[in-house]
């Protein structure tokens, strides 16, 4: 399965962070800022651009296969990570 697979697969788990306690009481954007930074740590900026009410994030997607399990990016999914099959990126809504 490659990535753009995966993130259609859990489409449904988009902002769904309810289904999981750990969830409920911590921001959703920060919990993916840390993921993403704890497994690619850089000196660069995690947002590398924006656009109309997203943000794109300097990660190459198709990394994260390789070093998250599937169920942590169903987590980030839950907190609103998005994979943008236009711009072949990571996103977020702002």
């Amino acid at each position: 399965m490659n990535i753009e697979e995966l993130f259609e697969k859990y489409e449904d788990e988009f902002l769904n962070y309810r289904v999981d306690p750990s969830l409920e009481k911590i921001r959703k954007d920060f919990t993916i800022f840390k993921m993403l930074n704890d497994k690619f740590p850089s000196h660069k900026d995690l947002i590398s651009g924006s656009g109309h009410e997203e943000i794109f994030l300097d990660v190459d997607p198709k990394e994260l296969l390789s070093v998250f399990t599937e169920e942590e990016i169903v987590k980030m999914i839950r907190c609103g990570l998005r994979f943008s099959s236009e711009y072949d990126c990571l996103c977020m809504y702002v």
